[in-house]
């Protein structure tokens, strides 16, 4: 009895799918724990503002969930695109 060509081919991409689902497992648990240091968030508008309410609000309950200090700055002033380019450069 000869297995059909498309049949071959689902069995085929089931086996790929499994091999890459547990090499993916397997180095999951090499990595460090994330966040692995302190989170800056930076608020590019006044103090006071909707913005920087609302990330002062959400620190603390991220401080909590991840375990890491969450650190909230305000930062006026039409900076936004600066801001912008240090959130970048700093990675």
């Amino acid at each position: 009895m000869e297995v059909e060509p498309m049949y071959r081919i689902v069995a085929l991409t089931r086996m790929f799918a499994c091999c890459v689902a547990l090499a993916f497992t397997c180095t999951a648990g090499a990595q460090q724990p994330w966040p692995s240091r302190p989170i800056t968030i930076i608020v590019p508008y006044t103090a006071g503002a909707a913005m920087d309410v609302l990330a002062h609000i959400i620190g603390p309950r991220l401080t909590e969930r991840w375990g890491q200090p969450v650190i909230v700055e305000s930062r006026s002033g039409g900076w936004e695109y600066r801001h912008r380019q240090r959130c970048i450069s700093e990675g």
